[in-house]
């Protein structure tokens, strides 16, 4: 028996009290299947949002075109979501037309792949029409039913198609795969947005490399990523948003200001992947001095990340860079570090506009030489350097 939140168990029991036909599908009985814990639930019923509404105390109108009603079950968001049949597809995104359905098969029928085609009821009992369970076991990832008709619908599928393996460590069934990457034209058809998602939910996953045939394929040209070198160092990196993905632009060869730019990216993100890359394209330096100079430039952290990737595209187990950055945190990095500051430096008679330029020549003195950070020092190289200036 699978251990269900008891709010799940509260509303399942609280429709079929109502005589109606409820099942747990999708993801949530996938990760259910392989002992995972789900991140949320959704049920499909075969009745409306409308019936569903007079059940439950609180609710949320979060997709009644769609069929969607959120219950707030216990303060925990559960989606119950009509049993439907799509229609056409004109978009390769979103059905044209949705008709209300009372079969569960027909529900299953138009979901994407066999491992999310399965249902579960309150008591325990699987439904599974397209044998999803023995492509669980098998590991193996296709579609329900023809996949270049699953894929032409809705072209997000072949971007899922994708994240599901690198996740689940999954292996694509070859027809699936090729149909998959014969419909890549169709990515063009997908916002910025929601390519970006998923690209981050796969290249964060415990096996991002398996994005490979789809660069290979050119299926990601026209964002400006393409195959260039493997992508087996990004398992090597710490799962996280900005440094996978700064991986990612860097072993594809990908311009990081044209790559953000057409995946609507935010600024900080942007201007992190350019940094890295730009450092990344100067010859390897881990002195103490160089360290210094990026961490004034970026932050530990950023650094931190450079260096592992850096590391990682090299090869390379050792970690006592690691160590040596940290040992660094502790010595003057910033301007604010200086043991001098702009009202000082006005005394020697220092422009405004001269301010900023004589600042950063006294840090990077510091960087060069800790022991120059005393205040008489710092005028006397002020001094010095802006007499050179004038």
């Amino acid at each position: 028996m699978f251990q269900l939140p008891t709010a799940v168990q509260t509303c399942l029991q609280t429709l079929r009290s109502a005589g109606i036909d409820a099942y747990l599908v999708g993801g949530c009985v996938r990760d259910l299947l392989l002992q995972m814990t789900p991140t949320d639930y959704d049920i499909t019923v075969n009745v409306s949002p409308a019936t569903v509404k007079q059940l439950f105390d609180r609710t949320i109108d979060t997709g009644l075109r769609h069929g969607t009603v959120t219950v707030l079950q216990d303060g925990m968001p559960i989606e119950i979501t009509q049993m439907r049949k799509d229609g056409l597809y004109t978009d390769h995104r979103r059905p044209d037309i949705i008709l209300p359905s009372t079969s569960l098969t027909e529900d299953l029928a138009r979901r994407d792949f066999t491992i999310n085609a399965i249902a579960l009821d309150d008591n325990g009992n699987i439904f599974d029409p397209f044998h999803g369970q023995q492509d669980l076991h098998r590991k193996i990832l296709r579609t329900v039913g023809d996949p270049n008709q699953r894929f032409n619908e809705d072209a997000l599928r072949i971007l899922r198609l994708f994240r599901f393996a690198a996740k689940l460590r999954f292996f694509i069934e070859p027809n699936t795969l090729s149909n998959a990457l014969q419909q890549t034209r169709l990515l063009r058809y997908i916002s910025a947005e929601r390519i970006f998602a998923e690209l981050i939910k796969i290249v964060t996953a415990p096996e991002p490399e398996q994005l490979t045939p789809l660069l290979q394929y050119g299926g990601l040209s026209f964002i400006g990523l393409q195959y260039h070198r493997p992508l087996t160092p990004l398992s090597a990196l710490p799962p996280r948003r900005n440094p996978r993905f700064a991986g990612l632009l860097y072993l594809c060869g990908a311009d990081a200001e044209q790559t953000c730019s057409a995946l609507k990216t935010d600024k900080k993100l942007r201007r992190y992947c350019g940094f890295v890359l730009r450092a990344l394209q100067q010859p390897e330096d881990h002195s103490p001095y160089a360290l210094k100079k990026l961490m004034f430039e970026s932050d530990f952290s950023t650094v931190s990340d450079l260096l592992c990737l850096r590391a990682a595209c090299s090869g390379r187990s050792d970690t006592q860079w690691q160590q040596d950055l940290r040992q660094l945190r502790q010595s003057p990095i910033y301007l604010q570090d200086l043991q001098i500051n702009g009202a000082q430096l006005k005394t020697l008679g220092i422009r405004p506009i001269a301010m900023t330029p004589t600042l950063r020549y006294l840090m990077d003195c510091v960087h060069k030489d800790p022991t120059c950070n005393r205040q008489e020092r710092l005028l006397q190289l002020a001094q010095k350097y802006n007499e050179t200036c004038d």
